[in-house]
């Protein structure tokens, strides 16, 4: 196993000041507070706890066969995320030191306080809680990151065309955005297509990430959960998860690079805020929450060194890709960080499949970073967040059985 990038091992507990916005910017955001949801939305909305943050409900073709399913279509301005190519490894990237500059705060202690309105509308009951809720905490804590579930599969909404199928007259329904707003945003922030993305849910992170910037808290994206248009339909899921995990399949790479230019256009800092930290997925060395199912969905061995996991890592690595480039794209000159996101399970577990969660078999953290590792090493910046669950004084690196994990104890041992 190698061990350079071993040095690229960062926790998402740290944060820094936020840097002044540099370069072009978007359109101001209006801050009246979130908008209540579309009618059809709100009637599908199913509102459960996932990792302490809220999950809503998203459009299903079943049940609003009126909208179109996701056109195919091909890069328009720029070279799509090449999983092939990556897989071959070659990769091409917009700049590498995005986070060139970047300085951790005198404060690193982190939070994960994401509170959406959504399902009752905005009303200025909430601005004032939300005043008094930022205030307690940065007098008591004073956090230096504040870190967000972004669910791609709740703000990207259905999408409606008119009798034309060029896509710049793209109709979206009641409740969405039309994002970009022209062509010339289009080819500016590097989006493929034009998008109907939930304006209630752009306003609501709106306001979070304009009172972020207000204390000087760096905003943390973790960017997961894929919508149904965009994934192969013969993705299992899990019992406890549903669909949320399915990887995008990698013909539809180029939709996640727009939920990306996103994240980087429709926040590029200054008082409207902007995302700072960038985590791709969740836990992604488990099959339980990156589910590249059925494309690679053996329930009967590990796939470390198999030609299964090429494709899994290379999936993830586009991803990556597609993130990186529109960070330097978008927020060029501001500092920023991306990370693969793991958990401590640091070699694959035996249980396959596992009676949790109904998972197939797991890749494994070491067998994730040292796959990334052989197929980007420094070609572009990256670090690592892991989720260390435990008690974090205690080191479990000993530990075989039932598989070997790491806590914030075992850190010296992987320096």
């Amino acid at each position: 196993m190698g061990a350079k990038w071993l040095r690229l091992l960062v926790f998402i507990s740290v944060a820094g000041l936020l840097t002044s916005a540099a370069g072009d910017k978007a359109p101001p955001p209006e801050h009246n507070g979130p908008q209540p949801l579309a009618p059809p939305f709100q009637q599908l909305l199913n509102e459960t706890t996932l990792n302490g943050a809220a999950q809503v409900g998203y459009w299903d073709a079943a049940t609003a066969p009126e909208f179109a399913a996701a056109p195919s279509a091909p890069a328009l301005n720029k070279t799509n995320s090449s999983q092939a190519g990556i897989e071959a490894g070659q990769i091409t990237v917009l700049g590498k030191t995005i986070s060139n500059g970047y300085q951790l705060p005198i404060n690193k202690q982190g939070i994960n306080d994401q509170r959406y309105f959504l399902s009752q509308g905005w009303t200025s009951k909430w601005t004032v809680e939300r005043d008094a809720r930022y205030k307690a905490l940065v007098d008591q804590i004073n956090p230096g990151v504040r870190r967000y579930n972004v669910f791609w599969h709740v703000i990207e909404g259905p999408v409606l065309l008119n009798t034309s199928t060029n896509v710049s007259k793209l109709v979206c329904p009641a409740g969405y955005l039309k994002y970009p707003a022209n062509e010339d945003l289009r080819i500016k922030w590097g989006f493929n297509q034009f998008h109907c993305y939930n304006y209630g849910l752009i306003n609501d992170l709106d306001d979070y990430l304009r009172r972020d910037a207000s204390y000087g808290i760096e905003s943390a994206a973790i960017m997961w959960g894929c919508p149904q248009m965009y994934r192969n339909p013969g993705c299992l899921g899990n019992p406890q998860l549903g669909k949320v995990p399915c990887a995008p399949s990698q013909e539809y790479l180029w939709a996640w690079d727009d939920f990306s230019a996103l994240l980087t256009s429709r926040w590029q800092g200054g008082k409207q805020g902007r995302f700072t930290h960038f985590i791709i997925w969740n836990e992604a060395d488990s099959s339980t929450w990156f589910d590249m199912s059925p494309e690679v969905n053996d329930t009967q061995q590990h796939i470390e060194n198999t030609p299964q996991a090429t494709v899994y890592v290379a999936r993830y690595v586009a991803m990556m890709k597609g993130a990186h480039d529109s960070i330097a794209r978008n927020l060029k000159g501001q500092p920023s960080m991306l990370y693969v996101s793991t958990d401590r399970m640091w070699t694959a577990s035996p249980w396959c499949p596992g009676p949790r969660w109904g998972s197939r078999c797991p890749l494994g953290t070491v067998n994730l970073l040292n796959g990334i590792w052989k197929q980007v090493g420094t070609s572009f910046d990256w670090s690592v967040v892991v989720h260390a669950y435990g008690n974090p004084a205690t080191t479990n690196w000993g530990l075989r059985q039932p598989y070997q994990a790491y806590t914030f104890a075992d850190l010296p041992v992987l320096g």
